[in-house]
């Protein structure tokens, strides 16, 4: 009788041995981009990643973890410069564009609303400055250039809810 239960314990071992073995390989995912990603981020406390493909300026959101993504249906293809995530406010992000129009999200991605600026964001240097206690704020530069000749101001404060 012991010799019995002793088979059946180290069968239940040998099988929880070999469902614990399974749990500890990662799922792996693999996507192609069309170029080299970037800007890639987790909203945090969340599965919800962003990430940009460079060349085109594809925008893509995934709802879990990176296994799939689709598309950011309100930005086009290479209408986007780079995607920030905002470091106070962990729903929001902005998206800056190449042609005066920029996007903000305060749901982690889910949507997208549009606006405009009377110059491009500058490049080089963060263009984006996040208002520290008031997260329906930021200060933009932006550079409105003609030739070589380039005008660089700031946009100070613009609000998420009536985005000048």
């Amino acid at each position: 009788m012991r010799s019995r239960l002793l088979n059946v314990v180290s069968l239940l071992l040998l099988g929880l041995t070999a469902v614990l073995a399974k749990k500890d390989k990662p799922a792996i995912e693999e996507t192609t981009f069309k170029s080299l990603p970037t800007n890639l981020f987790y909203f945090e406390d969340s599965d919800i990643v962003i990430v940009q493909d460079t060349l085109p300026g594809i925008i893509y959101r995934s709802a879990d973890a990176g296994a799939t993504w689709e598309k950011v249906k309100e930005i086009k293809e290479s209408e986007s410069l780079e995607v920030l995530p905002h470091p106070y406010d962990s729903n929001v992000a902005v998206a800056l564009g190449t042609a005066k129009e920029h996007w903000v999200t305060k749901d982690t991605g889910k949507t997208w609303k549009t606006f405009k600026t009377d110059g491009n964001p500058v490049l080089g240097r963060a263009p984006i400055n996040y208002h520290a206690t008031d997260p329906d704020k930021i200060i933009i530069l932006i550079s409105d250039c003609e030739g070589f000749t380039c005008k660089n101001k700031v946009r100070m404060a613009l609000s998420y809810y009536g985005l000048c």
